[in-house]
């Protein structure tokens, strides 16, 4: 078994997926991205160059992950729509647009 990567996707040069990974439709990873193992990335959302992904990461559909050296830790949640300017840490919760951590209760 290996990841799949649905129709009208875009994946530039120099990029990583990583094992049962799930791309949805329409998604954009522009270069230098790394995606690792078990991630989930819906579609229409666009990740930036030099973005690194880390295990079990869930990023909801027409998210935007911006175009720096952003680091998104192992098992973070990423609401759909929300944009993401900075590293998320492991196990956070984002939600919205600029990206905010929804705290764990």
């Amino acid at each position: 078994m290996g990841s799949i990567i649905t129709n009208h996707s875009i994946i530039l040069n120099h990029c990583k997926i990583g094992k049962f990974s799930l791309i949805g439709s329409a998604v954009k990873i522009l270069h230098n991205v790394s995606i690792s193992k078990n991630c989930i990335i819906g579609g229409g959302t666009t990740i930036g160059s030099n973005v690194k992904i880390k295990d079990n990461v869930f990023i909801g559909v027409g998210s935007t992950i911006a175009s720096k050296k952003i680091i998104i830790g192992n098992n973070a949640f990423i609401c759909s729509g929300s944009a993401v300017f900075k590293d998320v840490k492991n196990n956070s919760k984002i939600i919205g647009n600029p990206g905010r951590v929804i705290p764990n209760k």
